[in-house]
């Protein structure tokens, strides 16, 4: 049996990340994947600008794969009435098609000198005086002084904990949330024709009365199109109708090449309604995804995975330094990440159902109110803390309402 300092569940980007930190401390970590590189995950493949700002690596390796930076965000409401034009001259997001995106993260972590062991799945999870195993599909099994699972919402670390821990036994139906997407080769012209030198991003809120969102994202030569809600919303629609439509309906306004064939699209399933009630046990933490690390109104958990990954890096790096990987010493990870994001996902959940029940009066109010438009942006794109805006938010929608509604300004 192979032992390790660390032994992670999944090498997207909060398994890669976690792995290249705990790597460059010098501890000996692998990573399990069950799939191979290059592969591709279903999303949108926006990231933050916080992700460029807050993790050098990725600043500098960006460079070298395909990615485009939007500077331009158009929103529209299910009328199609009131939409916003979001153009503040600089970065809103920075686009990257993940099947790069997630190797380049994977190479990051190997090169540090992570073991990654693709193709190869966690059947199960067994507990040791010296650790934990994580028995593989292959008949090998690995011992991890800690065990990490970023495996996603179906991540058997998670899975481990949650009954240890006497948690839920999974999530639950009503927290999941679906998103579809397809990406589709276009060509750097018909980008550059069409969606600008901005990359313009389009938003269509509540598509098919759905709670969340259909969007189009230019990537370099490439345009990266689906849309997502709640599961329980998802599974009473026709999916691949309601993306033929959405996809007639962008070749109609001219974003689409008339020639490009539907694909069936891709889907993954993620959580929506915030943060597991606790990510951390003896010897055990859940990071990203599996631990609900999403952000419950655009759906993207990149940024989260990833300084989730960071954060429990430095957890067991104090836990193997003082030799102690009890509950009470790995603890300070949940403290960790609540003090810099939990409280943020909590506020992002209020405005989420805000948006997507008073749509249109939203996006009334912000196509009126510069103020207000740059602060619903910043709640989807995280260039300011959701907690430290929300009051300011409420103000001016309450001032908008006053406006508009009570005095019906034009």
């Amino acid at each position: 049996m192979d032992k390790y300092d660390a032994a992670i569940c999944g090498a997207g980007p909060s398994g890669s990340t976690a792995a290249r930190y705990l790597a460059k401390k010098g501890l000996k970590v692998v990573v399990i994947e069950k799939s191979s590189f290059p592969r591709d995950k279903p999303c949108g493949g926006a990231l933050r600008p916080s992700v460029i700002d807050e993790f050098d690596y990725v600043r500098h390796g960006i460079k070298k794969i395909p990615h485009s930076i939007c500077c331009r965000a158009k929103m529209y409401p299910p009328s199609l009435n009131n939409f916003v034009d979001y153009n503040p001259k600089k970065t809103v997001m920075y686009n990257v098609q993940r099947i790069h995106f997630d190797a380049m993260l994977a190479d990051f972590a190997t090169s540090a000198g992570a073991e990654l062991r693709e193709n190869t799945r966690v059947k199960s999870v067994s507990a040791r005086s010296d650790g934990y195993i994580l028995h593989l599909n292959d008949g090998k099994e690995v011992r991890g002084k800690v065990i990490i699972g970023a495996g996603g919402i179906y991540d058997p670390v998670a899975k481990y904990l949650r009954r240890k821990e006497g948690l839920p036994p999974k999530w639950p139906e009503s927290d999941i949330g679906l998103a579809v997407m397809e990406e589709y080769e276009v060509g750097e012209d018909f980008i550059i024709d069409r969606f600008g030198e901005e990359h313009t991003s389009y938003f269509h809120l509540k598509p098919n009365n759905l709670y969340g969102y259909a969007w189009t994202f230019s990537k370099e030569n490439a345009l990266n199109i689906g849309f997502g809600a709640f599961w329980n919303e998802m599974k009473k629609i026709d999916i691949m109708k309601q993306f033929s439509t959405y996809l007639a309906f962008l070749k109609k306004k001219g974003l689409v090449p008339d020639k490009i064939k539907q694909k069936k699209p891709k889907g993954a399933p993620i959580p929506l309604r915030g943060c597991i009630k606790t990510s951390y046990s003896d010897g055990m933490l859940l990071i990203g995804d599996a631990a609900g690390f999403v952000s419950p109104i655009g759906g993207d958990g990149i940024y989260y995975g990833m300084s989730s990954g960071k954060i429990a890096a430095s957890t067991v790096e104090y836990a193997v330094e003082h030799d102690a990987f009890d509950k009470e010493t790995l603890s300070g990870y949940q403290r960790e990440w609540q003090k810099q994001w939990g409280e943020d996902l909590k506020v992002l959940c209020y405005f989420a159902d805000k948006m997507f029940t008073k749509t249109e009066q939203v996006l009334k109010y912000a196509n009126r109110d510069k103020v207000l438009l740059e602060k619903c942006v910043w709640l989807y794109n995280g260039e300011c803390s959701a907690s430290e805006i929300k009051w300011k938010i409420q103000t001016r929608v309450a001032r908008d309402f006053f406006l508009y509604d009570v005095l019906r300004l034009k």
